[in-house]
């Protein structure tokens, strides 16, 4: 997995500026590739301030998001880490269309929706990759949601991460619809579960974050009278995507401050995972009570 090596140099949110005056940095990777504009959270005052920016009406409708726990992740599918050997996105997908074909086998007789294995729709096929992606499948979706507070969650939910920060990407969701030869954007016409509901989700197919440097030339290009300066590129592709590097040392005030807002386990997840999940994280607690009693 590769890292960002300038995530020192990457800015705090400025509590005397307002949010368009706020410093972003464009992230480095270990591999010589970059990221997307970054900005770091450290308190839960810059996080509320965050908040009150996003909540604005102009921007209310327009976002989705996308909860991560370990800052160093990019935007990539279970199945696109998995698929390593694939050099083109022509391979990709015919190791992905076996993917989804062994699935359709094995799934005759054990998933309701049995009509979903008929044929080879496109549109079937976006179901089915939607509950394989909630039953732990490797898919070539990614999640997203209209939500920061529930990206928010699933940046903090589980307990331990492997690096310093957590993070929520943030992107403008018309933006992945001006590529007209590519389908980016999955909403799934079935909610099997009842977790898309509650979790306001959506999902995109992979490759997006190699698609989104391609994407944002062609919105430059198409959307812009003169870009002619680095400084009006780069603040039209900030508009469009930034990344919240959020302290992992705000898990506890955060998922406490999520509570308030009635963001937990059993409202997030639905069905019985969702209580299953509330309560191993309440056994740690009753461990944590009886230990120091």
């Amino acid at each position: 997995m590769s890292k960002v090596i300038n995530i020192k140099e990457i800015f705090f949110w400025d509590l005397n500026k307002t949010h368009k005056e706020q410093k972003y940095i464009i992230e480095k990777y270990d591999n010589n590739d970059f990221g997307f504009h970054a900005i770091k959270i450290t308190s839960m005052e810059h996080l509320k301030a965050l908040v009150e920016h996003l909540l604005q009406d102009g921007l209310r409708n327009e976002l989705i998001f996308r909860g991560q726990r370990n800052s160093n992740w990019r935007l990539q599918s279970t199945l696109e880490r998995e698929i390593k050997s694939a050099e083109t996105q022509e391979q990709y997908n015919e190791i992905a269309q076996k993917h989804l074909n062994c699935f359709k086998k094995l799934a005759r007789g054990k998933i309701k929706e049995q009509s979903l294995l008929l044929g080879n729709s496109e549109e079937n096929d976006d179901e089915l990759w939607a509950i394989g992606q909630y039953l732990g499948l490797k898919t070539p979706l990614i999640d997203w949601t209209r939500s920061f507070f529930i990206a928010l969650f699933f940046a903090f939910q589980e307990e331990k991460t492997e690096t310093q920060y957590r993070c929520v990407y943030r992107l403008v969701e018309k933006f992945l619809n001006i590529d007209k030869e590519h389908r980016y954007i999955i909403n799934p016409k079935m909610d099997h579960y009842g977790r898309l509901t509650a979790q306001k989700g959506l999902f995109t197919y992979w490759g997006l974050d190699f698609h989104i440097r391609d994407l944002l030339e062609i919105f430059i290009k198409n959307n812009s009278s003169s870009p002619n300066t680095l400084k009006d590129k780069e603040s039209i592709k900030r508009k469009i995507i930034t990344k919240y590097y959020i302290s992992n040392e705000l898990r506890k005030e955060i998922l406490s401050y999520l509570e308030s807002l009635g963001i937990t386990e059993d409202t997030v997840y639905p069905d019985l995972s969702g209580i299953i999940n509330k309560a191993n994280n309440e056994l740690k607690e009753i461990i944590n009570s009886s230990n120091h009693s």
